[in-house]
């Protein structure tokens, strides 16, 4: 008995140590957690390897994320990216304008793609983007230019340069700046789960021994249409050249006149994105001559002839007040207007018409899934009561009206279901990918795979009819497909 009272004691005195240090431990993870927006047991793991050293269990995290981010890249990377972001970023030099050390601003578009719409609402995702278009403001694509112009940089150039947080802000410092933005973008796959990509890139170049000639200046303004100032589904970059203006030192120009010269740059950009004009006036020798209605072609395209969305008549007519407001002469040089996707192939396969399967295989594939649904059902009732008991029945009752065939229209179970997948999505976009907890994830692919087979009966129904049901099979593999993307969160076993 005295004998093994050693080895009680130290076992004692260890269970003493972990307790009084839970306390540091704990504050330890949550700083981590804020500053990596790693989960909970990455955290901890990072603490525990490194014996509770902050900075090296920092260090792990970021070497574990390339590790793992890389990998995940390679297996995903043959996966097709449709939705995404668009970036825009304007540099922020009249704070400089006096010294003369940068009289002239410039501005990147950035074009960033990821599989679904549910990763690029996320938080980390869209500060990616912004990252990624503020390093394209420090990268010129080619020596040079005489005159200046929008320019697009290849993305081989941009995918081995370090990436930098966004000018305007020090909140985005997640990533070390010893990371390319090809690490950067692998770092995110491993984050999000979903193969992501740089698809282009352009950025306002120009020659600073040209613009800085007497009395001349570049002003950019910049646009997305989105939910914040700098990322969008669709951007737009314009420039303008502005002359007889002289430097701030010799008091020609106030700060009032630089805003509102701004000002109108961001409405023009805004007008580029909304109107989508084709050319700047039209002078431009592509515009096509044997037109019909080439007047009303002109008024539709051409961006200097149409009417303004911020009102006072057509773009024209704002430029020329501004120009007679503060005594200057305005140009319109360039602009480019992006939109994500754009350009990328979204043709979808006649799933009637060409599946490999057969209707009666198709409808044999349905009853094995129903089957095995409601087999599962009591198994993970216990899961799915977290979500809360009136969606577990509301699931239940979905699964027991296809169960019964005419129990139950398919168009009115089909709104039903359809309302729990909603509702589990956004309880999904609530949290990072590897935090998503197992109920929700759970909920989700049970209601969307009974919706996909309501979908299925739906679109043999049309069929019967003689209906066109192209559109329903359409709507079966993006309900398919998004089941497969989003169930398989770490943790998720069934």
């Amino acid at each position: 008995m005295i004998g093994g009272l050693p080895q009680q004691l130290a076992h004692t005195s260890k269970i003493l140590n972990r307790f009084y240090s839970t306390k540091s431990n704990l504050q330890l993870l949550q700083k981590l957690r804020q500053e990596t927006q790693v989960s909970v047991l990455k955290a901890k793991e990072a603490l525990v390897k490194n014996g509770n050293d902050y900075e090296k269990a920092l260090a792990w995290v970021f070497e574990d994320a390339k590790i793992s981010g890389h990998a995940k890249a390679e297996k995903l990377k043959g996966r097709l990216t449709r939705e995404g972001l668009i970036g825009v970023v304007i540099s922020k030099n009249w704070e400089l304008a006096a010294s003369g050390l940068l009289p002239n601003e410039r501005g990147a578009i950035v074009e960033v793609n990821c599989e679904t719409d549910f990763v690029s609402r996320n938080i980390l995702f869209r500060q990616l983007v912004v990252q990624i278009a503020s390093t394209s403001l420090l990268i010129s694509p080619t020596s040079p230019v005489e005159s200046p112009i929008i320019q697009k940089i290849p993305v081989s150039l941009l995918h081995s340069a370090p990436i930098f947080p966004h000018p305007s802000s020090s909140s985005f410092s997640q990533l070390p700046l010893v990371n390319t933005i090809k690490e950067s973008i692998e770092e995110m796959i491993g984050k999000l789960g979903e193969n992501i990509t740089l698809r282009r890139a352009a950025v306002v170049n120009f020659n600073d021994s040209v613009t800085s000639e007497f009395r001349k200046t570049i002003f950019t303004g910049g646009y997305v249409h989105g939910d914040d100032s700098t990322t969008g589904k669709i951007g737009g970059l314009i420039m303008l050249q502005s002359s007889d203006l002289l430097t701030p030192s010799e008091n020609n120009i106030t700060n009032f006149s630089i805003q509102s010269i701004k000002k109108l740059g961001r409405d023009l950009a805004r007008q580029v994105v909304g109107y989508n004009p084709k050319y700047v006036d039209e002078n431009d020798d592509s515009i096509p001559k044997d037109i019909t209605n080439l007047e009303e072609y002109l008024n539709e395209n051409v961006l200097l002839r149409q009417i303004s969305l911020s009102g006072g008549g057509s773009v024209k007519d704002n430029i020329n007040k501004v120009m007679q407001d503060y005594k200057i002469r305005l140009k319109v040089l360039d602009f480019l207007r992006w939109e994500c996707g754009e350009g990328i192939d979204k043709a979808e396969s006649n799933f009637a018409a060409k599946s490999i399967m057969t209707s009666k295989e198709i409808e044999t594939l349905c009853n094995l899934t129903l089957e095995k649904l409601h087999q599962d059902f009591a198994e993970v009732k216990k899961d799915l009561f977290q979500t809360g008991r009136a969606c577990t029945f509301l699931l239940g009752e979905c699964l027991l009206d296809l169960q019964k065939g005419n129990r139950c229209p398919n168009s009115l179970i089909l709104i039903k279901v359809t309302s729990l997948v909603d509702f589990a999505s956004e309880k999904l976009h609530s949290f990072i990918y590897q935090d998503v907890p197992t109920c929700w994830r759970q909920l989700h692919t049970d209601a969307s795979l009974i919706k996909g087979i309501c979908e299925v009966q739906i679109a043999f129904d049309e069929e019967k009819s003689q209906l066109d049901s192209t559109s329903s099979w359409k709507q079966v593999i993006k309900t398919l497909d998004m089941t497969l993307l989003l169930s398989g969160a770490p943790g998720f076993t069934k």
